[in-house]
This record gives C-alpha cells, sequence and structure tokens, in this order.
C-alpha cells in the first residue's frame, strides 16, 4: 500500500499510456492524480484508484475508451469528475464509482454504450444524472444507482435508443 503519496502528475508531453490494474490502489493519501488530457490512457484499469480514499477531483482523458470494475470503487471524497471533451469513453464497468459518496451531479460523455452493474451504487450525495443525447447508449445494467438515496433527477436526453434497462434481481 501507498498510504503516504500525495499526488501524482504528468505533463501533456508524456509518453504514458498504460496503467496497470490496481496500481494506486489503497493510496489512501493521494489527493490529486494528473494525466494528460489529450492523449494517454486508453483504459483505466480495474481497481487503479479504488480506495484512494482522499482523492478529491479526476478528469478523464480524451483518449480513454473504457473504465473498467472498481476503477474508482471506494473513493469517498470524489467530489468532482469530469471528461475532457470531446470525450471518447464508451463504457464504465461494474462498480466503477461505488461508494464515491461526495459526488453530487455528472453528466455523463456522449459516446457512451454501456452503464454497468452497480457503476453508482452507494453514491448517497449523487441528486442528479445526466445521460447524453446519445444514439449509442444501449445498456444500463441493472443496480447501477442502487442506494443513490439522494437522487432526485435522471435525465435522458435521447431516451428512444436506450434498448436494456436491467432490474435488479
Amino acid at each position: 500500500r501507498c498510504s503516504a503519496l500525495q499526488s501524482v502528475s504528468f505533463t501533456e508531453n508524456s509518453l504514458i499510456s498504460e496503467i496497470g490494474p490496481s496500481a494506486f490502489e489503497g493510496c489512501s493519501s493521494m489527493q490529486t492524480f494528473t494525466l494528460p488530457s489529450t492523449k494517454g490512457i486508453a483504459v483505466i484499469s480495474e481497481n487503479t484508484f479504488k480506495d484512494c480514499r482522499s482523492l478529491a477531483s479526476f478528469v478523464v482523458p480524451i483518449a480513454t475508451r473504457s473504465i473498467c470494475d472498481s476503477a474508482f470503487s471506494g473513493c469517498t471524497s470524489l467530489s468532482s469528475l469530469t471528461f475532457a471533451e470531446p470525450s471518447n469513453v464508451e463504457e464504465f464497468g461494474r462498480t466503477v464509482f461505488q461508494d464515491c459518496r461526495e459526488i453530487i451531479e455528472i453528466k455523463l460523455p456522449e459516446k457512451i454504450k454501456t452503464i454497468g452493474q452497480g457503476t453508482f451504487k452507494n453514491c448517497s450525495k449523487l441528486q442528479e444524472v445526466t445521460l447524453p443525447d446519445n444514439p449509442n447508449l444501449e445498456i444500463i445494467r441493472f443496480s447501477a444507482f442502487e442506494k443513490c438515496v439522494s437522487l432526485k433527477f435522471i435525465d435522458v436526453l435521447n431516451d428512444e435508443e436506450v434498448t436494456d434497462i436491467e432490474l435488479s434481481k
């Protein structure tokens, strides 16, 4: 565990292309993590930032296409999550933002196709979700918003294209 690590920053001209699974899992003191916004990481691997309890904000780079299972799960201080524009994120895996209790609102990227099982589970302060006006959004897996007790509004901008919303099992 990297409990003393507080900050990681890559410059815009960095050649970083991959961060392995669980690379920063449990870095409980990490407050900031900065990636190049226009290039770099295509996939945020499973558990990459899991239990980084002090991480307060994160900008998903333009190059990112997929955010894998539990990538930010347990980031209990994460209050600001933004997607660099134009975002290429197409998929959220399972429990990606589970227990991110400080997120109040989120606007999902334009190219999103799949919102995985339990993606926002236990995001207790989440009040508003805006789904894009996106003909590609097809699947919202079961429990995607389970125990989002403050959720008041989900704005589905293109509801005729969603083909599958799964109910809890």
